[in-house]
Order: structure tokens, then sequence, then C-alpha cells
């Protein structure tokens, strides 16, 4: 039991979950006379990370039932927080999802708001802070899934079938603690733990998995999120070498540019799909730039993204923006290139497989 069960029929549902909130053991409770690793090898499989069980059982069995992987985890989402590209894409950026990176069958996405990581403490039967101030990274991976019903695109409806799609599925998510009223969020993280897991290799007498069962997915979750740090770290550096676009001398005072920092100005609004496009471009070719609330902008403007022209908005739809920007800058540099995945030195707890080669 990993977390406060106030009803009957929440502690049915909680025996029946398929998740874990928060992170209740101590890593010296998790002791036990052999070292399991079922879960960790279930899941290298459902991911598809390794090509045999011999690679799959190399790498779990680098697996520490006494360290606790869910702090580990959130300490590497915070060295992602810190990398230069991840923090000024948080400032320049509208976007809710502007720091979302998929690396190598991974893909993360770090939270923009500042919140306390929290883990669930059972014999206090409450939520317990154990960093201040940060942000909370979710997590997802490639993987097939077998889907009973699904979209039929020729006719363009819900067909019932069993087919199997490979996609994208959250593994590690954040929630936050709804009873908590303090002025920074309480939250904390939930494995969803794989469809073809769900009753797989459950220990307990509630048919709930085992405090050491839950670090073992934590285990997983904190080295695809090591990985994911490695290759950004990469990018990163390729980001911080690049030299920025300049505008060309006959557009340097324009009323598009800001008088203090130099930077190309747009107007948009989080959840502008127009908006996400503009901004790649700018950043991909690495155009300095900044994105504003388009509330209290002068001029009655309608749609985004949009310019100022004095008083004068235009451009929404992105495509005069973007033709614009083209005039101002030089585009004779070459395009941001795509990140390149980069196997870290150190096996743990990073997976190595096959297709990570270069």
């Amino acid at each position: 039991m990993r977390r406060l069960v106030t009803s009957l029929a929440a502690l049915v549902g909680l025996y029946s979950s398929g998740s874990h909130e928060g992170y209740c053991d101590e890593p010296q409770k998790l002791q036990q006379t052999a070292k399991d690793t079922t879960i960790v090898e279930k899941l290298l499989e459902t991911f598809e990370l390794f090509d045999s069980d011999a690679e799959r059982k190399a790498w779990a069995q680098k697996y520490d039932p006494l360290v606790d992987y869910v702090t580990k985890y959130q300490e590497t989402a915070q060295r992602i927080w810190k990398l230069e590209m991840v923090q000024y894409k948080h400032s320049h950026f509208l976007a809710y999802g502007r720091n979302s990176y998929k690396s190598a069958g991974v893909s993360v996405t770090v939270g923009s708001s500042v919140v306390d990581f929290s883990i669930y403490n059972e014999e206090k039967y409450s939520y317990e802070v154990k960093r201040k101030n940060v942000h909370l990274m979710g997590l997802a991976v490639w993987y097939a899934k077998l889907m009973h019903e699904h979209y039929d695109s020729q006719k363009r409806e819900m067909v019932q079938g069993d087919v199997t799609f490979k996609m994208y599925q959250q593994f590690m998510e954040t929630h936050c603690d709804s009873a908590h009223n303090g002025k920074v969020p309480r939250c904390f993280y939930n494995i969803n733990v794989p469809d073809s897991m769900k009753g797989f290799g459950l220990r307990d007498i509630y048919g709930s998995y085992t405090a050491d069962q839950w670090n073992q997915f934590d285990y997983v979750a904190a080295g695809l999120a090591q990985l994911t740090e490695n290759n950004l770290k990469t990018e990163n550096a390729k980001w911080l070498a690049r030299p920025w676009m300049k505008v060309k001398e006959e557009f340097r005072g324009a009323a598009q540019l800001d008088k203090k920092t130099g930077e190309f100005v747009f107007y948009g609004y989080d959840g502008c799909s127009n908006c996400d496009v503009l901004s790649d471009f700018l950043f991909d070719h690495h155009i300095p730039f900044v994105e504003r609330e388009m509330g209290g902008a002068p001029g009655q403007c309608s749609g985004a993204p949009y310019i100022l022209d004095g008083k004068n908005c235009y451009g929404a739809g992105g495509v005069v923006i973007t033709d614009l920007v083209k005039k101002m800058y030089d585009f004779t540099q070459p395009a941001a290139s795509e990140a390149v995945p980069v196997i870290p030195a150190s096996a743990e707890p990073v997976p190595k497989k096959k297709r990570f080669k270069d």
C-alpha cells in the first residue's frame, strides 16, 4: 500500500490499481535476502530496450534495492532544467510544452511551474516535501500498445478490433496533492504501469506491488531520464557553440525588435499551434527572439501570432512573419541539427541498446 485509503471504494481501487503515487519507503527499508529484478527485466522487454534476455538481465543486475531511484530521477530532472537551452525556451516561449524533448524512443517534458517535490509517508499518512521549489519532469516511452478500438482513417470512425500500435505512452507522470493549500503546489511522481505488465509480478497479499517492486519501476525511469540528459547535454553544447543569427544592417532599429535586447518580438498565447511553429522556426535558426502575451497589445489585433509596427499589427497565421524574418536576417547559416543519441560512459542506470550505436 502506497497511499492513504479513505473509503472502501478507494481500498478496492488501490488493490486493483496499476499505478503508484509518490514514494513512501526510505532506502534502508528495502533490504531483502535476495535481489529481485523481475519488474526491471519485464519493463526492458516491454520497452524493447535490449535485443536479448542476457542483455536485459545484465543491466537489471545493476539495480540496487538500497537506492531511492525516484529521487535519482528528480535529480536528473533538475540537471536538465538547468541546461542553458532549456532555460532559454522557458523564458522565451509561451507554449506549455515548450520544454519537451524526444530522443532515442524517450520523450521528456520539464514542467514550467515551480513546485515542492514530495513523497507519500505511509506512517504519517501525508505527503512530505523532499525538495523545495523545483521543476518536475514527465517521461514517456515509445513502445507497442494493444488497442481494442481504434480510429479508421478511411472510414473516418472508431472501429472495433485488436490492433497493435507503437506510440509514445506516459510512464513517469506528475500529480499534485489537491488537499494542499500552500502557495507552492506539493507534487509527486506516479508510475503509469504498461498494460502488458498489469498483474505481472504482484507479490503482496493485497494484489499490489511491494515497495521494492515500485523502486524497480523507478529504476528504469531514472535510467531513461539519464540517457535523455546525456543526449540533451550534447545538444545543449552544440546550441551554445553556435553563433546567433544577426539582423541585416538595413533592419537595425526595426519596430519588430526589442529596443533593449534587440530580440525579434512577436505576440501569441499558450495553445496557439501557429505560434509554436513560429517559435520553433526562430529557435532552430538561432534567431534571438521572445514571444509575448497578446493581451494588452495596442491596435485591433485578431488571430495569432502577430507582430507590431507602431500601433498596427499584422501577420496572423505566421507565414507573413516568417517571410519578414527571412528578409531581416542572414540565412546563409545552417539550421540547427537534430539531436544525436549519445551513450554515456557509465552504464548505471542507463541501458545500452544496439539501436543507439552511432
